[in-house]
């Protein structure tokens, strides 16, 4: 499986740290049961935003993604109390046995993430399954780093830290589909 890695994306990665870190409207979800993302994601980024078109250009360089007009960019933060503490279940842990999901199944689409916390502990980037080898790709959570894979692609957070948006797994994700995807973020 061909995954992206590109480190030193933004020459201005702690303003582009501090731009999430003043956001005021980040949604919140955390319940055990619902599928989909954890935590606190941001509204979507303008198209011409300077991050959104810093993402099209790295990733355009890598994919051919003249298909796929339609880029879904938005801040999110994932921190222990949306993924852990809250989901539990008769005192099992849920957050391990969901956490694996896909982000769409045509291909030529690619989801990823950049990473925007300067300390994070090790093993808290993203792991992703490569179905036709039978084995799991782990990408490591280094500041500043852009990781993008199939959209079809099983994966998941390797682990999770913090308590809330300051010291919470900061990301900016993003993902690039056809205009006749399903999908919502």
């Amino acid at each position: 499986m061909d995954i992206l890695i590109k480190d030193n994306v933004f020459d201005n990665v702690d303003e582009i740290r501090q731009r999430g870190l003043n956001i005021t409207d980040y949604r919140y979800e955390d319940h055990p049961f619902s599928t989909g993302w954890k935590g606190y994601r941001s509204s979507e980024l303008d198209g011409d935003d300077i991050i959104t078109q810093k993402i099209i250009n790295i990733v355009g360089d890598a994919y051919n993604i003249a298909s796929c007009p339609f880029r879904r960019v938005a801040y999110h933060v994932t921190d222990i109390p949306s993924c852990m503490e809250k989901q539990q279940y008769k005192g099992k842990q849920l957050f391990h046995d969901f956490k694996w999901h896909n982000d769409g199944n045509i291909p030529g689409t690619y989801a990823g993430a950049i990473y925007l916390h300067p300390n994070p502990p090790p093993n808290s980037g993203t792991s992703v399954l490569d179905s036709e080898k039978n084995e799991i790709i782990h990408v490591e959570n280094v500041y500043n780093r852009l990781a993008c894979w199939p959209s079809h692609a099983q994966h998941a957070i390797a682990n999770v830290f913090g308590n809330g948006i300051e010291t919470g797994r900061m990301t900016i994700i993003f993902f690039i589909h056809p205009p006749h995807e399903a999908f919502t973020m």
